[in-house]
This record gives C-alpha cells, structure tokens and sequence, in this order.
C-alpha cells in the first residue's frame, strides 16, 4: 500500500500546532524532525545511545512535520484544508517558511524511516522505551517497554505521551482497570499494565493503531491484561474503571465529556492530553461546567495535560 506524505517547513514555536493540525486534517501519523528536540533528547539520556555521531551531523537545522495520508484521499482538498488551518495559526505564532512538500511512500518505507529516527529513550525517571530492534542496558528498576510503531502514532517521544505517562506513574495501583481511548501504539496501556493495572481495555477508531497496539501488547508479555478493540468510546460495554486516559486532541475530549463520566469510577481520575495551549481553557470550561474538578494541570511545550475527577 502506497501513502501520501505532506512535509511542512516550519519553526520550533509552531511545530506542535503543525502538528496537531496534520492530525486533526487525518493524518495516520506524524513525524517530526526537530533538531533541537532531538539533541535534547540526547542530553536527557546520556548513557544511552540515542544515535550514532555521523546521523547527528546529518539532521540540518529545519523543523520539518511530516503527515501520512491515505493515498485515497482528495490531495488538493486536503491540502487546501492545510493551509486554512495554517493561516489561522500564522496569526499569532511565527510559522517560518511553511513549505509544503507532497510525495508517495510505501509501507516499507515508512517502516525503514521509523527505524534510522526511533532510538531508546526514558519517557519517566525509570520508565525506558526501546524499540524491538535496539539492545540497551537498563538499570535494576527501569521498567522496559519495547515497542515498534509500525503504522501507527505514538512512540512516545511527543510532549503529550510523557505527560499521559506522568500521571499514569502516579496514579495506577496495583489491580486498577483503566481505559485507553485513541491508543495509537499501545503505549500508554503497555505503561499501566507494566506499573500493576490488572485489565487495560485499549480503543482506536484506525484499525491499524489496534492491530499494532495489540503486537506491542504480545510482545511486552501483556497481552493477557490489554484488550485491544476498533471502536468509539460510544461502542463499547457500559462499565466503570478507576483510570481513563484520552491522549487525543481538545475537540474530541470536549465531544466525549458527558458520556465518558458513565465509565468512571466514583474517585476515579481522567487523565487528558492532546491539548495545544490555546485549546486549554475551552476544555477545562466545559469540563468545569459539567462538575467536573481538576486536580492538575501541566504544560509540557506547547502542550496541555488536565487530570480530572468526575
């Protein structure tokens, strides 16, 4: 299967809008070069070999986001919605040079651009991420979870993933049973079940995400407590868990405010990422309108985590 890769040229300021809006216009995933990240990366887990020397010198100075469509879509429409979204956002932030670059890529290709870029990295103090392909030495406590993103969003690198696993660390006790609404990779339910969740019940509307959410989930010797399924929160069996995450973005948290109370456990927390900054007040609004309290807010980038608890 052939899909079809939009570049976009910009600054580090805009890179997470970039972002956001590649996925908002249904990108299946996004790539993101971002020298600076990237070499913090590197200062942030000395120890590890995070890359070689000669792909440090080859990563240039551009922030690049990249969106992979399917190669069905209607190219001009979608990049016509791009740039609308774009304009908005050059408003109040540098967006730099905004080019825009369009060209097909294979399955493999992907798979093969994952693997140059994708190395081991902490996402929490103890919390370690290695690709399937990489050996590392990890400390005593490290807490390992190996993982291939395959096709699907989240490695864990994002801003809005290391939050989500913040306050997973934080607040998952043993024999928890916790729901993953937009699971990408797995990730995040892979996380609760490595810290003592008993059941995680993992959802994704792309069909994908699932499939590669469940092999991370055999793969890390899980699979025994994430359930992977194709579905919207709307779909699923009524029942209540003790933890919910919803690393997706502001729209579809705010859509699924009323109904996702149904799910929670009476002191049950709600745990929401995906927020670009300037989303943040309309989510914690509408949240709040709805009795909802808010036990913490955190700001990671351009980014916003918000816990809540019905």
């Amino acid at each position: 299967m052939k899909w079809i890769k939009v570049s976009i040229t910009t600054t580090e300021e805009a890179r997470d809008v970039i972002s956001d809006i590649l996925i908002t216009c249904g990108s299946k995933g996004v790539e993101m070069h971002d020298p600076q990240e990237f070499l913090s990366q590197i200062e942030e887990n000395k120890g590890i070999d995070f890359a070689d020397d000669n792909f440090i010198n080859l990563i240039g100075n551009d922030v690049k986001i990249s969106g992979y469509y399917n190669e069905l879509v209607n190219i001009e429409e979608l990049i016509h919605m791009i740039k609308e979204k774009m304009s908005v956002a050059s408003a109040y932030m540098d967006t730099g040079k905004v080019n825009i670059e369009v060209s097909n890529i294979d399955d493999a290709d992907w798979e093969n651009e994952w693997k140059a870029h994708y190395k081991p990295f902490y996402i929490t103090d103890n919390i370690l991420i290695k690709p399937t392909w990489e050996d590392v030495s990890a400390c005593k406590d490290d807490i390992i979870i190996e993982l291939d993103p395959g096709m699907a969003f989240g490695t864990g690198i994002h801003e809005t993933t290391k939050m989500c696993s913040k306050y997973l660390k934080r607040f998952v006790k043993k024999g928890d049973q916790i729901l993953d609404i937009g699971c990408g990779t797995g990730i995040l339910s892979i996380i609760a079940a490595k810290l003592g969740a008993e059941r995680i019940t993992a959802l994704d509307i792309d069909i994908t995400a699932v499939k590669v959410a469940k092999e991370n989930a055999i793969q890390n010797k899980v699979d025994d407590k994430v359930c992977t399924y194709k579905s919207e929160l709307k779909e699923i069996i009524l029942e209540k868990y003790d933890i919910i995450v919803a690393n997706i973005i502001a729209d579809i948290i705010i859509d699924i405010s009323e109904l996702v109370r149904n799910y929670l456990k009476d002191n049950g927390v709600l745990i929401t990422s995906g927020i670009i900054k300037d989303r943040k007040d309309d989510v914690l609004n509408h949240y709040r309108a709805l009795g909802y309290s808010v036990s913490i807010i955190d700001e990671l980038g351009e980014w916003v985590a918000i816990c809540f608890n019905a």
